[in-house]
């Protein structure tokens, strides 16, 4: 404002002054925590909603993509394979690119961990992003490793964030670029944000697909045992209008491949109601293999021990996987069935009344 005289003729200014640079710098911070905010918000928001890993390390990596980096990849940890504290194997669960070139290493694919002589940068420091700005002059790494990153895997600078929930290894994210890079404040604030919000994530994602692995399994064994319900219900419909005893066997076998011979055998009984012999009332042929014993062929119990084991508990079946190296058989049965070419046999009791 203009300074005057009594005669109010104009003889100088006033003016006041205020230094703001540290105001303005205080605005600047404030308007960048606020972006960063916004952003940990959006990457929150977004990863409450992924419903696989392929989509969770799409939404983790938009940042490093932005920043020129090439490839990201979301490694998993398997309880099953940690030694101690220390991971021991990890598989890659999903792989993102920035450029239209094809991965040379397929999802699925495991390594064992000290087969990468640099994983003791993120090893040493569990907690906290591994950032690499130039592998070459890295003193992290030895010259050997350095050459080996950039030379195979075309790799100059990385990040690798472990991933730990509960205090135990679940994964690792890695973001890779083709050149050095010098990570920027909200880079850094993400890739530090991500060491607490990925484990959560990946986690919820490993206990959805147990848990579709589980019902997958369940759903299996409830088709298997539907499939042998109608296999019961269609043989017992087929077993009552069976008319002779070789309709018999050929029903219950059926199921069996047509390799298998079967017979069916009537128990005789003595004066004192004891199983003293087997007689032969039904047989069917397998294939190329045919029943020569005619029916009516009885057997003494005493001529067949397996007959005894079988009546010795009537209410099971009587499985010999390998009748040569089954306990329960004898040398001289052994021999017989050697010459039979039966290798395998199943003994199942018929009762009727307590009979």
């Amino acid at each position: 404002m203009p300074l005057r005289n009594e005669d109010g003729e104009i003889i100088g200014i006033v003016g006041l002054a205020e230094d703001i640079t540290e105001s303005k710098a205080l605005e600047a911070n404030l308007r960048s925590s606020t972006a960063t905010l916004t952003r940990l918000s959006e990457l929150s928001q977004a990863l409450n909603q992924v419903t696989n890993k392929q989509e969770l390390l799409e939404v983790v990596s938009q940042t490093a993509f932005a920043a020129g980096a090439t490839a990201a990849l979301l490694f998993d940890i398997d309880s099953q394979y940690i030694t101690g504290t220390q991971p021991k194997t990890m598989t890659i669960a999903a792989i993102s690119r920035s450029d239209e070139l094809e991965d040379p290493i397929p999802v699925g694919t495991a390594f064992q961990i000290d087969e990468f002589a640099s994983a003791n940068i993120w090893l040493d420091n569990p907690d906290e992003p591994a950032l690499v700005t130039d592998v070459l002059n890295d003193s992290r790494m030895d010259a050997t490793t350095r050459d080996v990153v950039v030379s195979t895997a075309n790799i100059y600078a990385y990040v690798s964030i472990p991933l730990r929930h509960n205090g135990r290894w679940i994964g690792i994210l890695n973001f890779n670029w083709d050149k050095t890079h010098v990570y920027l404040d909200h880079e850094l604030q993400l890739f530090l944000a991500l060491t607490c919000m990925g484990p959560p994530a990946l986690a919820s994602l490993n206990i959805v697909a147990d848990l579709e692995d589980l019902v997958e399994a369940r759903s299996s064994e409830l088709r298997v045992s539907n499939e042998r319900l109608a296999i019961l219900n269609d043989t017992a419909r087929q077993l009552n209008h069976a008319q002779t005893y070789n309709d018999v066997i050929n029903v219950v076998l059926e199921a069996l491949p047509e390799t298998t011979v079967g017979g069916l055998f009537n128990m005789i009984r003595d004066a004192a109601d004891t199983v003293t012999a087997i007689e032969l009332i039904g047989n069917r042929s397998g294939g190329a293999r045919t029943v020569d014993t005619p029916l009516g062929t009885t057997y003494s119990v005493n001529m067949v021990p397996l007959i005894s084991t079988c009546l010795a508990d009537p209410n099971s079946a009587i499985y010999m996987g390998d009748i040569q190296t089954d306990s329960r058989t004898t040398d001289l049965e052994r021999d017989i069935y050697k010459q039979l070419n039966i290798g395998a046999q199943i003994f199942i009791s018929l009762r009727q009344a307590g009979q």
